[in-house]
C-alpha cells in the first residue's frame, strides 16, 4: 500500500480513514511500531536477576529481562521453531524459558540454549543462529523504553525536549519514582491513536466530557463545577507534546493527603531540586511521547495505547508514585488513580464511551470518509515560558494534535532514515 496524505496539518485534517483502515493499520506497523522508540515497562517491576515483565512493540509481543549486570534485555516472545508465544506469564521470576509447544529453551537473553532431540537434528542446525530476535533497550529516569531500529537515534535524542515534562512526572522528587499496584489491562473498542491523541494536547474535551465527574468529586454535586484554568498547549519535534494549566490548580482538595503533600512536600522539593518552571507542570500535566506513551502527573497515570487490528486497542496503566513520598500519599495516589483512570474509572468511562462511539461512525460509508476538523487555535501566537522547551501556546488549541499527526504522516510516508533528522538537529 502507498502512502497518501491523509493529515494536512496546515489546515488542521485529519482523514477518518486513518481510524478504520485496515491496510493503514498495517502500514503503521512497518513504519512507526517497528522503528519507533516505545515504552515497556518500569526498571521497579525488575528488581532481580532473573525479574521479567511481558509487553508488546506495536502489536509483537516482547519480554523484559533484568540481567545479572542490572540492566534490562528484550527479545521477541516468539519460539523461532514453530512461532509459538515462549512465555505466557505476564510476570515472574526465570533463569530459563521453555517454549509450551515442543520445549525449545531459551536463556535471559533470548539465546538459544537447549534444543529437545537435539541429535536428530543433524550437524548442521546452529543454535546460535536460532535464538528470539533481540529488541534494542535503554531505560530513562527509571523508564524502560525498545525499539526493532538498530538505526534510531539514541532514547535522549528521540525524546529530545520532552525530558523536561517527563522529568516532572518521574524525577521530581530524590530518588525518582516507582510503580505500585500492578498494571491495569482494558480492551477498548477504538482506534490507539484516540486514545494517544486525547493525551497529547485535548484541553477542550474537559468541561463537556468530564462534567459529571467532575460534579461527582465535588462537595456539592448539585452546584456546576467551575471551569478548569487556561490550558498551555506545548508540541515538540518528533510529534511529542501536552498540555498543563495556567496557574495554581489541582484536582486534590488541599487538605486532603495527596494535596497537602502535593503543596507542603513535593513542589516544595521540585522547585528546588528542578525548578520553578517543572513547579509549573505540577497543575495537572498531561503529555504524549509519539508514539503512544502517555502520562498524567498529578494522578500517577503513566500508559501505553496498544495496537489491536485497525478498530481496537488494548489500553496498559502503570501507577507511578515518588518513591520518597509518605506511604499513606502512595496509597491514596493508587485509590485516585483507579477511581478516575482505570477499567471503571470516572475519567476513563467518560472518554472510552465516547472513543468507542467515534470509532463506531467511522465504519460508516460516508462519515467514515469525512476529514475530521483538527483546526482549533489556528494561528495563535506562540508564547515562550522559560525553561519549558517547544512551541507552547495559552489557550485552547489543537497545535499538539496538529504536530503529533503531522509526525505520523511523515512517519508513514517515509521509510527510510530521514526520519530521525530531527533528532540529530533538534534545533
Amino acid at each position: 500500500m502507498e502512502a497518501a496524505p491523509w493529515v494536512d496539518a496546515k489546515a488542521g485534517l485529519v482523514n477518518r480513514a486513518i481510524f478504520a483502515d485496515p491496510a493503514i493499520a498495517r502500514l503503521e506497523q512497518e513504519r512507526i511500531f517497528r522503528r519507533c522508540w516505545q515504552f515497556v515497562g518500569h526498571i521497579g517491576q525488575i528488581r532481580s536477576p532473573g525479574d521479567f515483565t511481558a509487553a508488546y512493540l506495536g502489536e509483537d509481543p516482547i519480554l523484559v529481562v533484568m540481567q545479572e549486570d542490572g540492566s534490562p534485555a528484550a527479545f521477541l516472545n516468539v519460539c523461532r521453531h514453530r512461532g509459538m508465544q515462549i512465555c505466557r506469564a505476564e510476570l515472574g521470576n526465570a533463569a530459563t524459558f521453555a517454549c509450551p509447544y515442543h520445549g525449545w529453551l531459551y536463556g535471559r537473553r533470548g539465546q538459544l540454549v537447549a534444543v529437545p532431540n537435539r541429535a536428530d537434528y543433524g550437524t548442521a542446525f546452529d543454535e546460535s543462529q536460532w535464538g528470539a530476535l533481540p529488541v534494542r533497550t535503554e531505560v530513562y529516569k527509571g523508564l524502560i523504553f525498545a525499539t526493532w531500529d538498530q538505526t534510531a537515534p539514541s532514547l535522549a535524542d528521540y525524546l529530545g525536549g520532552m525530558t523536561t515534562y517527563i522529568d516532572a512526572f518521574v524525577d521530581r522528587m530524590a530518588g525518582g519514582a516507582e510503580v505500585i499496584g500492578g498494571i491495569h489491562k482494558t480492551r477498548i473498542r477504538a482506534n490507539w491513536k484516540i486514545g494517544a491523541d486525547n493525551f497529547v494536547g485535548d484541553a477542550y474535551h474537559g468541561n463537556a466530557t468530564h462534567a459529571s465527574a467532575f460534579r461527582s468529586r465535588s462537595k456539592n454535586p448539585a452546584k456546576r463545577p467551575p471551569a478548569l484554568p487556561r490550558p498551555n498547549i506545548f508540541s515538540l519535534p518528533g510529534g511529542h507534546g501536552g498540555v498543563f494549566l495556567s496557574g495554581s490548580f489541582s484536582f486534590h482538595p488541599p487538605r486532603s493527603v495527596i494535596g497537602r503533600y502535593e503543596t507542603e512536600v513535593m513542589i516544595p522539593a521540585v522547585t528546588e531540586r528542578l525548578g520553578r518552571s517543572a513547579a509549573l507542570l505540577q497543575n495537572q500535566l498531561v503529555a504524549t511521547t509519539f508514539p503512544n506513551f502517555s502520562f498524567i502527573n498529578s494522578m500517577g497515570i503513566a500508559r501505553v495505547w496498544l495496537p489491536r487490528g485497525a478498530d481496537s486497542m488494548e489500553l496498559w496503566s502503570w501507577v507511578l508514585v515518588d518513591a520518597a513520598a509518605p506511604e499513606e500519599a502512595k496509597r491514596e495516589t493508587l485509590r485516585t488513580a483507579i477511581l478516575t483512570f482505570s477499567t471503571g474509572g470516572i475519567f476513563e468511562a467518560d472518554d472510552t464511551e465516547n472513543w468507542s462511539s467515534l470509532q463506531q461512525t467511522t465504519g460508516g460509508i460516508v462519515g467514515g470518509r469525512l476529514d475530521s476538523n483538527i483546526g482549533l487555535g489556528l494561528g495563535l501566537p506562540s508564547t515562550e515560558l522559560p525553561g519549558l522547551p517547544g512551541e507552547i501556546v495559552e489557550g485552547f488549541s489543537e497545535q499538539s494534535i496538529r504536530n503529533y499527526y503531522a509526525r505520523w504522516q511523515e512517519m508513514i510516508d517515509e521509510p527510510g532514515p530521514d526520519v530521525w533528522a530531527y533528532a540529530r538537529d533538534p534545533r
